[in-house]
C-alpha cells in the first residue's frame, strides 16, 4: 500500500465530507446533518472516495490518510 494518497480528483464537496467524518468521529450520520445530505446520498459520496483515491474513510486509518492528504492540499494551496 502507497503512502501517498492522490486526492486531485476529489471535489471540494468530497474533502468536506472527509473534515466532517473526521470531526464527527467518523459518524456517517452526524457528518451526513452537517452536510445536509441523506445517510444513503453520504454513503455514495464514500464509496466514490474509495473509488477514486483507494484509502476507505468509513476506517481509522484510511480516515486518518485523507485528512491529513486533504488538510496539507489546502494549506499548500493557501501559500
Amino acid at each position: 500500500m502507497s503512502a501517498v494518497i492522490d486526492i486531485q480528483h476529489l471535489d471540494e464537496e468530497d474533502r468536506e465530507l472527509v473534515r466532517y467524518m473526521a470531526e464527527e468521529s467518523m459518524s456517517v450520520k452526524k457528518a451526513a446533518q452537517r452536510m445536509c445530505l441523506s445517510v444513503s446520498a453520504t454513503r455514495y459520496r464514500l464509496r466514490r472516495i474509495v473509488t477514486r483515491t483507494g484509502a476507505d474513510p468509513r476506517t481509522f486509518f484510511g480516515l486518518t490518510r485523507l485528512y491529513y492528504a486533504v488538510e496539507c492540499a489546502e494549506k499548500i494551496r493557501r501559500r
